[in-house]
């Protein structure tokens, strides 16, 4: 790895900081801290689902992204402008926390604030498919992969303990605090290579040409099969684990796992283990055949995806749940890490907000769908039967998609 390499890598995983933290509040912070203020269970799934949304959607906001990159407004500026927004709408939540709390208001605020976050999650993608050498997509996506985690263990793990003790005003302040910091970080090591691409008068009557050529490029790419394979690549992939990573939270507290068993294995297990994994499987693919690793992840994945749920089924003692669950999310991690290189080395330049982007949505939809099958599951005492039909699924497909892929295509080639 280079010294320019390897700084570019620190720079992602610092951005990638950014964005894990916020998303670390929402999803695991957020939602007790309602509970505390009366807010009824059902509201808070409801409200967590609305502010999802935005990321799901986020490859509709990719032909935006682009078409400002080629206004000069370069995929860096758009991180650092949407950072600032992202805070900006957060900083309004303290009002409501310190007031009379209102909670159409909140959810509101943290629509506008996901829609800011999808902005910034489309651009940062984009970003590193345009700067990142394919041969080095495995270690930047491990870099990557251990920002998100960070950010989430500090500010969703670890967020929960810090609520409770400072007070909401006092955690959203520290939040913003650190969302913007980053952003300043992240400006000072990349704005100075922009040189000053700024939208001027002169160069819109060029963007014409430019915006013709792109939607010519989106209509080549999705009339091409290799396309769709990686588009269902990018779905079958988490069915390997998603189910049961989804409901597993639920789950240990509905079997009576220790409170402070099930906090030390959020807030450092699974994120240490997810990181370790991370690593190995960015490791891997820039060094082995990939095709072989993705399907040998995977494999690994599904049987540990199995093996929980047979854990879940005849209550394993606490120690087993977490050596088992330690095994398993160093797999996700490599699965994922491996995934996301696989798939960013096969996204075109020229369309990289809106392709990998694509890709992104359709993995958040795998979440989804396996989470709620499993859900149900659980509650029809099938659980390990569906967990075997989405992990054979996953290794089956895994194997047939990548079978038609070629080793190394252009993704519009047709």
């Amino acid at each position: 790895m280079t010294l320019r390499s390897a700084r570019r890598n620190w720079v992602l995983g610092l951005i990638y900081l950014s964005e894990g933290a916020p998303i670390g509040f929402i999803w695991w912070a957020l939602p007790p801290m309602l509970v505390s203020r009366g807010v009824p269970v059902s509201e808070v799934a409801l409200l967590t689902a609305l502010v999802a949304l935005p990321w799901s959607l986020k490859f509709l906001l990719a032909p935006f992204v682009d078409a400002l990159n080629f206004l000069r407004a370069r995929y860096a500026a758009q991180v650092i402008f949407a950072n600032f927004m992202m805070g900006l709408t957060l900083l309004g939540c303290i009002r409501i926390f310190t007031e009379d709390f209102q909670i159409q208001e909140l959810k509101w605020l943290l629509l506008t604030h996901a829609l800011f976050a999808a902005w910034q999650d489309v651009a940062i993608d984009a970003y590193a498919v345009r700067t990142v050498d394919s041969n080095d997509m495995g270690k930047a996506n491990a870099f990557m992969q251990l920002g998100m985690i960070l950010g989430r263990s500090l500010f969703g793990g670890a967020g929960v303990f810090l609520a409770d003790h400072l007070g909401a005003p006092v955690f959203l302040s520290l939040l913003v605090g650190f969302i913007w910091t980053i952003a300043i970080v992240f400006g000072s090591l990349t704005l100075p290579s922009l040189k000053r691409r700024l939208v001027e008068t002169k160069d819109v009557a060029g963007i014409k040409p430019q915006v013709t050529r792109y939607f010519g490029d989106i209509w080549q790419c999705t009339g091409s099969v290799n396309f769709w394979l990686l588009v269902l690549l990018s779905f079958t992939v988490g069915l390997s684990y998603e189910g049961t990573a989804g409901i597993a939270s639920a789950k240990l507290k509905s079997m009576g796992f220790p409170s402070h068993l099930q906090a030390l294995l959020y807030s450092f297990v699974v994120p240490v283990a997810t990181a370790a994994g991370a690593f190995l499987g960015g490791w891997g693919i820039d060094r082995f055949n990939e095709k072989r690793l993705l399907v040998l992840v995977v494999g690994i994945c599904s049987a540990l995806s199995v093996v929980s749920q047979v854990g879940f089924s005849i209550g394993w003692p606490p120690l087993t749940i977490l050596v088992s669950f330690a095994a398993f999310y160093i797999l996700i991690g490599a699965v994922t890490t491996t995934q996301y290189a696989f798939l960013m080395r096969r996204t075109v330049q020229t369309l990289a907000a809106f392709q990998f982007s694509l890709f992104m949505s359709v993995t958040n939809l795998c979440e989804s769908f396996a989470t709620s099958i499993m859900g149900w599951a659980d509650g029809a005492g099938l659980s390990l039967y569906i967990a075997l039909g989405l992990s054979g699924s996953a290794f089956v497909l895994t194997i047939f998609t990548l079978r038609f892929l070629p080793v190394r295509f252009v993704a519009n080639s047709g």
